[in-house]
């Protein structure tokens, strides 16, 4: 295709075969650069929308994405600190560049921005449901599984059924080591995963936690700072560990048997966590103890070896539960739980108060969550109606400063199963 090599061709026929011979090599020559290009052009835009594989080893991969995202990612950077940073693997549907500009306007945040802590955060767009799309990310080989219930479905079932698609999907990969962690949005599909896979995965509906906690706390003044602390990878935290040296001794005994670190209960060999356990508990083969410490390796058993003695621990009187009024604003779907929850703390003749802006003709219905569960069966608790924004003022304080014979007016009583709903207005 050199048009040199044809320059001294003679005559009319010699000259015309040189003179497309060379536009036949350029045209060549230019189909072998576009061919090349365009490869090259194939594997970069591969590369932005996270198609490529992914060679770790030792990583947490998370499945999904949702609003937790961040925040999950966040811990897994407190928790890999002390090692020098780890690897975060991410596979979800949404597009890649997406999830990048998320990760990077939270680091870049001025206000309190998420701090990697020399963690790697590794993103790859793909249907997690897919096998060869979990290969992509070198499942087989990850520490741990996080699958994350979907935030854009309205139906709770609909999103917890792709969770069990999702264990489903883990559970036929063959050589999967990895402890999995799945979220689900309702406690009663719960025992679905249970059935399918239990024993690779662990069941996590945050909407139930979140509504307990949200009760305890209530009762509780301060203890929501507690929980945040005890939760989070920063400070101290739970872990648990089995410590072979410590079988055959009795709880009491291992009080003191380690120096940075305070047993609080123990994961018995059936799985069962027995919080604060009697001192007479005997720790047996494959009990593990469940420690409160700064780090899982920041803390071993001692010798055993302790200057001082303990005398007896203090007898706790048990103080007599007083009658409670509290108001729950707003609704939620868990409503029912909450409720049956609260009932079996407060002392007999408590009150609760519900104000919302669902009508109250459709409030016991919803409880029931469309025939799923049956009537509310109070011991303790009268639940009263109220109609009313809560984040309306004037409609806090008809609350409060309607006198009792407003509060139960005969116009407003009504029986609905095993409750008693009186209707404000």
């Amino acid at each position: 295709a050199d048009p040199g090599t044809h320059a001294d061709a003679d005559g009319l026929w010699h000259r015309l075969v040189a003179f497309w011979t060379t536009i036949g090599g350029m045209l060549v020559f230019a189909l072998m650069i576009g061919i090349i290009s365009e490869s090259i052009g194939e594997k970069v835009d591969e590369l932005k929308k996270g198609k490529s594989r992914v060679i770790e080893s030792g990583h947490t991969l998370m499945l999904g994405w949702n609003d937790k995202s961040l925040a999950i990612i966040q811990q897994l950077a407190y928790a890999n600190e002390s090692e020098g940073g780890g690897a975060v693997v991410v596979l979800a549907e949404e597009e890649k560049a997406d999830m990048e500009a998320t990760l990077r306007a939270a680091v870049e945040s001025r206000d309190g921005g998420l701090d990697l802590k020399g963690t790697t955060v590794v993103f790859r767009s793909g249907n997690p449901l897919l096998e060869h799309e979990l290969h992509k990310v070198s499942v087989k080989t990850a520490r741990a599984i996080i699958a994350l219930s979907p935030d854009n479905m309205s139906d709770p079932d609909e999103a917890d059924s792709r969770m069990v698609r999702q264990v489903l999907s883990l559970k036929g990969i063959d050589g999967l080591v990895a402890h999995v962690v799945v979220e689900m949005q309702d406690v009663d599909n719960r025992e679905l995963v249970n059935m399918v896979a239990p024993e690779i995965a662990e069941v996590i509906v945050a909407h139930d936690i979140i509504g307990r906690l949200m009760i305890q706390c209530a009762r509780q003044p301060g203890l929501a700072y507690v929980l945040e602390n005890l939760m989070g990878f920063e400070g101290s935290e739970f872990y648990l560990e089995a410590w072979p040296a410590l079988n055959g001794r009795k709880f009491g005994e291992i009080i003191c048997r380690f120096d940075e670190a305070v047993p609080i209960g123990v994961k018995n060999d059936e799985g069962k966590i027995l919080l604060n356990p009697p001192d007479d508990l005997v720790i047996k083969e494959g009990f593990e103890i469940l420690v409160l410490a700064e780090d899982n390796d920041s803390y071993t058993v001692n010798d055993g070896y302790y200057k001082g003695k303990g005398g007896d621990a203090p007898t706790k009187k048990k103080k007599q539960a007083s009658v409670e009024k509290m108001l729950f604003c707003g609704w939620r779907r868990d409503m029912a739980d909450m409720i049956q929850q609260l009932d079996d703390y407060v002392a007999p003749g408590s009150e609760l108060w519900l104000l919302n802006t669902v009508k109250v003709s459709e409030r016991n219905e919803m409880l029931k969550d469309k025939g799923h569960k049956s009537d509310l069966a109070l011991k303790n608790l009268t639940i009263l109606n109220a109609v009313g924004n809560p984040i309306v003022r004037r409609d806090l304080l008809r609350i409060k400063e309607a006198p009792p014979e407003e509060k139960l007016s005969p116009e407003g009583r009504k029986r609905a199963g095993s409750e008693e709903s009186v209707g404000g207005k």
